[in-house]
């Protein structure tokens, strides 16, 4: 189970706008890629339009952001795209989350 204090950080950022908590969850994450293959590209998830507008951010790639200034790993924002709306994942168990999920997104064609 998650700590409350930490619960409740995460809901600060990822709907009340609360940016500047992503240096520190990058920091908590960076020790975890070190050893990574120098190929690795941090890929943050896009976020529906919907939301995008109702957030005014996409909080998957502010954290991207801020793990590749601290790991030097790049960020490939332009890499996967969203295929579909999705419903909110926040009550549904783990089966429901793959199900809700699946077609969802899509690699986007290489430009080069």
């Amino acid at each position: 189970m998650m700590d409350p204090a930490i619960r409740r950080l995460l809901h600060q950022f990822k709907y009340h706008g609360w940016h500047r908590l992503a240096e520190r969850f990058a920091g908590a994450m960076a020790p975890l890629m070190e050893g990574a293959p120098p190929h690795i590209t941090l890929v943050p998830i896009p976020l529906a339009a919907k939301r995008l507008h109702q957030r005014g951010y996409n909080q998957a790639a502010v954290l991207a952001e801020a793990l590749g200034r601290q790991t030097g790993l790049p960020v490939g924002h332009d890499r996967l795209m969203r295929r579909r709306e999705t419903a909110t994942q926040t009550r549904l168990a783990a089966a429901e989350r793959r199900a809700n999920l699946a077609g969802a997104f899509a690699a986007r064609p290489s430009a080069g």
